[in-house]
């Protein structure tokens, strides 16, 4: 294993600023063949907790999944989706005190799950809640796990058993915290009734009711001794004795709401998060009324905050990203923040079809805006200094020039001469070739939810919600609107041409397909094989085939056309996949067949590059190969141990990469359809996967700062770039496949050798502004 040095930078942590998107729009001709999930979409995380021997922290995002960190190295090593429900989420996770099991719950789905917090299996399932849950405990021996919901109640779970115990009943409004004491025997409860409820855990009967605050509780806890519990409220933190419920003292002065408190381990601190600012207290002390200083002040929005179970960390996360942060206890001051690969897609660097061009959306100046730069690609690889050509936004802002709100994606047209950027109510069309703003399409009272290029590059479509539900046809070079397509009566959340150009086929929320003549604007016919939103749609190579997808048993996630255009699939939650004759389909309106065989979401859909095959992966771990000409399973791919979110062919179409959340990269032989080597088997979570333009060579990432390139042809590792201090986060092959581009978080591209891995030049983005 060859290890090559640079150059090396210093990259300073701080807040990761969010950058784009809600859309994920796709953009089907990138010679570098990069993910498909090329836009990037960061979840919140909303909780974070320490693992009891400290080795882990667990941080619940907002999107419905758990990320997994190191400790030791502040890198991500695992991330599992907590529900496969595509509108549900969850903002809870806690420890057992083994560390052998992680509880989560959250805001709609009404149950808390058990999973093993190594692989990422669930364990279990605990149902009963009507409404959201807001807070989960395991009791100190482990036995027992509490939830309280926004339904009023508190419910007691045998966790060997699965069953329901008890339930408390009491508060009358809704229950935002509880917390067991050290012995195990009484557990408090926090309500919107302003009041504190003493539990016996044993016999479910309320022991005491502590009143004093003058607004909502939003936490509660207890001091490692179990002699004092805490509260927080607006505004203020109020101690209680736990063997009376005398109220003790109150620490004021905060800004806001104290959404989070904790004790640390060794009891000597207690630490409170509110709106602007964490406040450390100093409870050892004997008398509170005469030192009641705090400790330390810091400035910051958080939500939520944990201990490491020595006491000399401090985690925090809050206001809107994925990062957390880290404070040293023993120094008193902040130390770094961190963060994962998001679960909805990576930030990538796009090539221009006409391999020409780079486009990069990201962060500006001071990591504070929203940022599309192009660079002009050379001829030759010799030709080494790359010119940027296009800062759209340098200043302190979060909008670019062109729109007054956050720019969601970009895409490159195929004839790569023509960039657009969305926003809610408007797209911006660019001169890729001089990095002019061409024209703008707006109207307000329309939100564009997808959009495609015509393989012309003469047309762009367009989909909207809310109030039009219309495809709307615009002509790139004038920016007119050439004409409306009217039919859907919901929001068009997928769009896409067949590769002739002759058809335009639109998906939308409530499971109808329709598919139009774009050159005329005439409707040829509806596809009913849905209920609801379509997400995705995907043509055979030859523009015969297409099919489509949906997230749950009445969404569509995929639509996907085959290379030669002939077909096109179809895919939903419902586990089945529906794979369409394009002429068949506008006399009948009838599917080719049905595949079934898949036992949960398929995340991936695509046809092989003769489009005789159409593979799909799975949350059910499994790749599975279907002839489109019988409808049968030819094959199913066995081996990865977490769902699939990676799949792609080698040029030829003879391998199959594929990439899973078990953090393996595994490549196959179509031939035979055996596994021919795993060739990553530490993969960053959700990093790119990207194939060389003349297929000898695949991209994958160890962790942010080291990269593997392989032999895709025999799978035997080619070299290694390990870069320390600097964050990889997207790759794209250029010359054919000779040049390779790797992008960290700063926007520097480095560019090397692809066939040998020498180090050619780094080109900084503040670099030739024009």
């Amino acid at each position: 294993m060859k290890k090559l040095k640079n150059n090396m930078f210093l990259s300073k942590f701080w807040y990761v600023v969010i950058i784009c998107t809600s859309l994920c729009i796709y953009t089907q001709l990138n010679l570098a063949r990069i993910a498909k999930a090329d836009t990037y979409v960061t979840p919140d995380i909303t909780q974070v907790a320490y693992s009891p021997d400290g080795n882990r922290i667990a941080a619940a995002t907002s999107w419905g999944g758990i990320q997994m960190y190191d400790t030791h190295t502040y890198k991500k090593r695992l991330y599992f989706r907590v529900t496969l429900k595509w509108d549900k989420k969850s903002n809870i996770v806690v420890f057992s005190p083994d560390g052998k099991m992680l509880a989560s719950g959250g805001t709609n789905p009404e149950e808390v799950q058990l999973w093993n917090p190594m692989t990422g299996e669930k364990i279990t399932t605990f149902e009963g809640h009507t409404e959201r849950i807001t807070s989960v405990a395991f009791s100190p021996d482990g036995r027992t796990l509490a939830s309280g919901s926004y339904d009023k109640s508190i419910l007691l779970w045998d966790i060997h058993t699965g069953k329901h115990i008890k339930i408390l009943t009491g508060h009358k409004e809704k229950v935002t915290s509880i917390a067991f004491s050290p012995d195990g025997r009484t557990l408090a409860s926090g309500s919107f009734d302003k009041i504190i409820m003493l539990w016996d855990v044993q016999t479910g009967e309320l022991r005491k009711t502590l009143k004093g605050h003058t607004d909502l509780v939003y936490a509660v806890t207890f001091s490692p001794n179990g002699k004092t519990i805490a509260s927080s409220g607006y505004q203020k933190i109020l101690l209680w004795d736990a063997h009376t419920g005398q109220h003790q003292y109150t620490f004021s002065g905060y800004i806001g709401s104290v959404k989070s408190i904790v004790y640390s381990p060794d009891g000597k601190i207690l630490a409170g998060a509110g709106h602007q600012e964490i406040k450390l207290w100093d409870v050892t002390k004997t008398d509170l009324g005469k030192s009641s200083t705090n400790r330390t002040k810091i400035k910051v929005g958080i939500s939520s905050i944990a201990f490491s179970p020595d006491s000399q960390f401090l985690v925090g996360t809050g206001g809107i990203g994925d990062s957390i942060m880290l404070w040293d206890l023993r120094a008193m001051k902040y130390k770094f923040s961190f963060s994962g690969t998001q679960i909805y897609g990576n930030r990538s660097i796009k090539v221009s079809p006409d391999s020409k061009r780079i486009m990069r959306t990201g962060r500006g100046e001071y990591n504070r805006s929203d940022v599309i730069r192009f660079w002009q690609i050379p001829t030759e690889p010799t030709q080494l200094q790359i010119h940027t050509i296009l800062p759209l936004k340098t200043v302190e802002t979060r909008v670019s020039e062109a729109h007054k709100e956050l720019v969601k994606s970009t895409m490159f047209s195929p004839d790569g001469k023509t960039v657009v950027s969305i926003s809610n109510n408007e797209i911006a069309l660019w001169n890729a070739e001089k990095g002019k703003h061409i024209t703008t399409l707006k109207d307000p009272s329309a939100q564009f939810y997808s959009l495609a290029f015509s393989p012309d590059s003469r047309t762009l479509a367009t989909g909207d919600g809310w109030n039009n539900n219309q495809v709307r046809l615009w002509d790139t070079h004038t920016g007119e609107l050439k004409t409306t397509l009217k039919g859907h009566n919901t929001w068009i959340d997928i769009l896409a041409y067949s590769p002739d150009g002759k058809f335009l086929v639109s998906g939308s929320r409530n499971g109808k397909m329709r598919v139009w003549n774009p050159k005329t604007g005439e409707h040829k016919v509806t596809l009913k094989a849905h209920t609801k939103r379509v997400h995705n749609i995907v043509f055979s190579p030859n523009g015969k085939l297409f099919a489509s997808t949906s997230q749950d048993n009445t969404i569509i996630l995929y639509i996907v056309f085959s290379p030669n255009g002939k077909l096109f699939a179809s895919t939903s939650q419902d586990n089945t996949i529906i794979l369409w004759d394009m002429q068949s389909t506008l006399q009948k309106g009838q599917p080719k067949a049905v595949f079934k065989g898949h036992i949960d979401q398929i995340n991936q859909l695509m046809f092989s590059p003769n489009s005789g095959t159409l593979v799909s992966g799975s949350s059910d771990n499994t790749i599975r190969l279907w002839d489109t000409k019988t409808g049968q399973n030819k094959a199913t791919l066995q081996g990865h141990t977490s769902s699939i979110d990676f799949l792609d062919f080698s040029p030829n179409g003879q391998m199959l990469v594929s990439g899973s959340r078990d953090n393996t990269v595994r490549l196959w032989n179509m031939k035979t359809g055996t596994i021919h080597t795993i060739l990553n088997k530490n993969r960053e979570a959700y990093s790119q996967i990207v194939i060389s333009p003349h297929g000898r060579s695949l991209v994958t990432q160890e962790d942010r700062e080291t990269f593997h390139v392989w032999n895709l042809k025999t799978g035997t590792l080619r070299y290694t770039i390990k870069e320390k201090h600097v964050d990889f986060d997207a790759f794209a092959f250029i010359h054919g496949g000779s040049t390779l581009l790797s992008m960290d978080w700063s926007d520097t591209l480095h560019v090397w050798d692809a066939e040998n891995g020498m180090f050619i030049t780094k080109i900084k983005t503040t670099d030739n502004f024009r």
